[in-house]
């Protein structure tokens, strides 16, 4: 895995094995995040916010407790944010980090290890929530 300073401009590119990202939509997407995770506990109502799948069935799904985690640690409460989604720390460390350096236009890495990381962090995520909401 890398970040990469020059190169393709698409968002997703896909070439033997090496998947190469484009950051400038998640530039936007960072910054968003974080003016909403700053804005967002100051708005009346805004605990209406509530993930589909718990809702519906009981059952938190892997993003569970993000946007918690994203108002705690803005706010600057570390263990609040660990305690909703530790996952939401490593979010706004990525949304930081790609904002905070624009030199950065692409993060490459090959698809094998995305196939790995990425169902594990989700599953890691998902056993967190499992815990939390003690259903396991």
């Amino acid at each position: 895995m890398k970040f990469a300073t020059s190169g393709d401009t698409r968002v997703v590119s896909r070439h033997e094995g090496v998947v190469t990202v484009g950051l400038k939509p998640f530039r936007y997407l960072g910054a968003s995040m974080l003016l909403l995770g700053v804005a967002l506990p100051k708005l009346p109502g805004h605990s209406f916010i509530r993930c589909p799948l718990l809702a519906s069935t009981g059952i938190p799904c892997p993003f569970c407790g993000m946007t918690t985690s994203v108002e705690a640690l803005l706010r600057g409460n570390l263990i609040g944010s660990l305690e909703s989604n530790p996952f939401g720390i490593l979010v706004v460390l990525v949304a930081l980090t790609i904002l905070l350096i624009p030199s950065l236009k692409t993060f490459v890495f090959s698809s094998r290890h995305a196939k790995f990381y990425i169902p594990l962090f989700l599953l890691a995520s998902w056993i967190f929530q499992l815990f939390r909401f003690h259903i396991l």
